[in-house]
């Protein structure tokens, strides 16, 4: 149990879950870490077919380890934020970054339109330094779109109080919005 980590023992792919979910397709999967995990994304957007595949504390690595269970999904789009928690590791922007457009480019392959949602930044300035890194290199990316929910909750270059709890984590009225623009993408 040890030489496991939290990902590992706490995800639904390691622990069998996504394998006896009754869900064989959904239009839309979101996925990610636990900016994703946290809401119940078919209430805020009024829909029934989403997926919420984000896990809490997820990593990209963590990410490209569970493909297999979105693309089972079929979905038409998905929806992709993670690699804030690849940060508190070893792991560089450019590998983060890396590790996100070989996430993108299997999806693509699948034919799966992804739409990237930028890391978002935080209340901290050392680390904003380093997510600017990886949002630099994911503008870039071939065969996605870009969300950028920093546009809204951190226009002065750091995470506004207003929509955040403890500083990455967002409000109720944070998910509002980032609620409008993942509708305003999905009616393009």
């Amino acid at each position: 149990m040890f030489g496991k980590s939290v990902i590992e023992l706490e995800s639904p792919s390691a622990n069998g879950l996504y394998d006896v979910y009754e869900t064989k397709q959904a239009n839309i999967v979101m996925l990610g870490d636990s900016l994703i995990a946290f809401p119940s994304w078919n209430e805020l957007l009024g829909r029934e077919d989403v997926v919420n595949r984000g896990i809490f504390g997820d990593t990209t690595k963590g990410v490209l380890n569970r493909l297999e269970y979105v693309c089972r999904l079929k979905p038409i789009v998905c929806f992709l934020m993670v690699g804030v928690n690849d940060l508190t590791g070893p792991d560089t922007p450019e590998e983060i970054s890396r590790n996100i457009a070989a996430i993108t480019s299997r999806l693509s392959d699948s034919n799966i339109r992804v739409i990237v949602c930028l890391v978002l930044l935080t209340d901290n300035y050392w680390m904003n330094i380093k997510i600017a890194e990886i949002n630099k290199h994911l503008r870039v990316l071939n065969n996605v779109e870009i969300l950028d929910m920093n546009t809204i909750f951190a226009s002065g270059g750091i995470l506004g109080k207003e929509f955040t709890y403890d500083g990455t984590h967002l409000t109720g009225r944070a998910y509002s919005l980032f609620s409008d623009r993942v509708l305003e993408l999905l009616h393009d």
